[in-house]
Formats: structure tokens, sequence, C-alpha cells
């Protein structure tokens, strides 16, 4: 969306599986306010871009770590001066690398606190470019450089200065600069990155198709639960989502799954025991929350590994999770991840504590159904974030979840 904002001219968006269109996000009022149009009709989101302008306010981020990173260095291209904020998680949440990262290359961009956490200022006006450094630890921080690099005066060229961590999200992000015209040099990926500057994103129309994070919710709800038979549409096997990942790691346990490649489809029925294995999140990182709950129904033990990043996403991941324990659940926190040994089912009320997290919300929601008793879980408002139709999605498959107005 970010791109299309950029482009003169108009894009469109098909969203296929419903994810963002029909309601305002974080992301599309914050760009709003640099005075793109956007506008939502049915499952097509149209923007009408160009030149940013000035916001009239301070950009209020909420919890959106990736709409901050992502338009930190785009605003250096903009007249004046912008200041980014968050609530309380993301000002929590380490920027520094990006930081240093774009100061390198001209853009003049503070953290108010000094210590590379939001509040951030950024004074526009343009930046040249030039060669950097950047850490690979998340990968949002090397997308807002790639971004930002074609509005530079003279090109950038970015060195990633050890493991490159979510690669397939880098990946992602290079194919959007291929759909919006943007010239770039990758054949030193995953070490090394040139973009030429002077260039000027140009309208696409695209389709995005169905969100394997979100499709792991009901995928894992109807694993753990014996006798479901759902089928889920619209996902595109030859994606380069990471999340994709998911579909493997399911097989991989034992899960029954039948999937039709050329109808985008995926079926699964909770028939078939799953056995614990070992699980890399170092490229899939937004699975840990719901595949913490798909361990706790596999024989043996899941162990989640090469997770340290997912500390720093919208709460501390992993130590979210632990929130099962209060319903029986048997899991070990480690520094990288998790070691969960299976159960046959959570006992007892509680209440579980969500951590304004979207993906923990959820993950903790599909637990509770597994319960012998009610289970509440709190501060768990932000779902909608990823997925809006959570709620009456579950409802609609047999589940019984309510929202309570806190």
């Amino acid at each position: 969306m970010i791109m299309g904002s950029l482009a003169h001219g108009r894009s469109t968006i098909n969203d296929v599986s419903g994810a963002f269109v029909g309601k305002m996000t974080s992301t599309t009022e914050n760009i709003a306010a640099f005075g793109p149009v956007i506008e939502f009709a049915g499952d097509t989101c149209v923007i009408d871009g160009g030149d940013y302008r000035t916001p009239g306010n301070v950009i209020d981020v909420d919890d959106s770590g990736t709409t901050l990173q992502f338009l930190l260095g785009v605003v250096a291209a903009t007249p004046g001066w912008t200041v980014f904020t968050g609530n309380q998680s993301l000002r929590r949440r380490p920027m520094k690398s990006l930081l240093d990262s774009l100061s390198a290359l001209g853009v003049r961009c503070h953290s108010a606190q000094g210590d590379g956490t939001a509040p951030i200022i950024v004074q526009g006006g343009g930046f040249a470019g030039g060669e950097t450094e950047i850490s690979g630890f998340i990968s949002q921080w090397l997308s807002g450089v790639l971004i930002c690099a074609p509005l530079s005066r003279d090109g950038v060229t970015v060195r990633v200065t050890d493991t490159l961590r979510e690669k397939p999200y880098i990946d992602m992000t290079l194919q959007m600069l291929d759909t919006f015209g943007i010239e770039y040099d990758a054949s030193g990926a995953p070490d090394v990155y040139v973009v030429p500057g002077g260039q000027t994103y140009k309208p696409a129309n695209l389709t995005i198709p169905g969100d394997f994070c979100v499709a792991s919710v009901p995928m894992v709800a109807a694993a753990i639960t014996p006798g479901s038979d759902i089928t889920l549409r619209n996902l595109d096997m030859t994606s380069i989502h990471p999340e994709k990942r998911i579909v493997d790691i399911m097989m991989e346990m034992g899960a029954d799954l039948t999937i039709d490649a050329a109808a985008n489809t995926i079926r699964v029925r909770g028939s078939k025991p799953m056995h614990g294995i070992d699980i890399d999140v170092t490229h899939s990182p937004d699975l840990v929350p719901i595949l913490s709950v798909l361990g706790c129904f596999a024989e043996g033990t899941t162990r989640i590994v090469n997770g340290e990043h997912v500390r720093y996403k919208e709460s501390d991941r992993i130590a979210s999770m632990m929130e099962l324990v209060k319903i029986g659940a048997r899991i070990t926190e480690r520094p990288d991840g998790l070691d969960i040994v299976g159960i046959d089912g959570y006992r007892g009320s509680a209440t579980l504590d969500a951590y304004l997290d979207h993906r923990v919300a959820t993950a903790l929601s599909v637990a509770g159904l597994q319960g012998d008793q009610e289970i509440t879980v709190a501060r768990a408002e932000n779902f909608v974030m990823s997925y809006p139709e959570f709620v009456s999605d579950m409802n609609g498959l047999g589940a019984s979840l309510s929202i309570e107005e806190g």
C-alpha cells in the first residue's frame, strides 16, 4: 500500500482474502495523512498516489511497527518535519539499527529518547543516499531502507551486517518493487542490495492472495479438533509468503491435510494424531503463537528454535505464549524459543492475557476451544489488525466465541 501511495497515478489492490479491504487500518490512516487518497470499493482498494506533503499532526502508528519502519525513510523525501509515535508496546521496540542506517544515507532522523525507540522525528527535504549497513535481525529494517532508496538522490547500497532473518519478507519487498517499476540489483543478496536513486514509483494493479498466517489459525483449530473438516480457499501454493511454511510443518507433524494446488484450496481434518518436531522459525516468526498451540496437541515434544527476534514483535511472543501454562500446558521458555510437551486438552477456567498482540489473541482463543471450561482472553481487541473476521469465521465453523466490551 505504501508503494502504491508513492506512485503518481491510480493503483488498485484486489484483496481476495478480505484481510484489510473494507476497514481503515493504521497504515491506511497514516498514509492518508500525507495526502494520498485511499478508498475501498467491495474487495478493492483504490489508491490515488503522488508526492507526499507535510502531515498536519503527529503520526500515531499505534502498534504497527511495520508502518513506522516503512515510512521513516520515505518521509525524508517529504517537505517539513514528521513526528512518529505509537502505543506503549511500540515505543519499547528497538529501531536503532534502522535509524543509524538511514542517518548514514543523509536522512535526518532522531529518537526523542535518544535510545532508538519512538517517538521519532524525521526532517524532510530529500536525502542523498550512498552506502550504509544494517542488521538483518528484523527484516522490516532492511525493507524500510529498500523502500525509500529509490527516492534518494544518488542511490543506495546497503550491506547486511549479520544473518538475515525473515528473508522471505525481503523477497516479498523486492517482488513489490518489481511490481511498481523500481530497478535494483540483488545479485549480492542476502548480503548486499543496490538501488539506483532518482526513481519514481509507477502505478500498478495487483491482487493479494489469501494470507497463510491468517489461514494458519483455522487450520490449527481444525487439526486439533477431532471430527472437524474444513476447506480454505484462495491459498496460492506458489506464493513466496514465509508463513506458507505452516503447511509443511503441519504435514510433518502428521496432520490430515489435502492440498489442491490447481484450485488453491487446503482441506484440514481433525482425524489424525500428530507428533512433535523441531521447528526453526528464523524465517517465519509470525507463526510462533499458533505453532505453540499446535505443539500442545502433538504427542511428544515440539521445540520452537531460533526465535530470538520473536521477542520484538507486538509483544514478546515467546513470553506471551507462556500464558497457556495457566490452563495446563506444559511449556518451558528458552531464550530463543519454547519446549512444548503435548497434552490431551486444557483444564480449568482462567483469564489469559493477549498483551494487545493480535496474533497472540487469536492463538490463545483457539487454545481455549479445547478447554473443559470457559476461558477468557483479555486485552485481545487487536485481533482485528490481522484477522477482522476471526470471531465470525470461527463461530461459522462451529466454535463458540463472544466479544465482551471492556
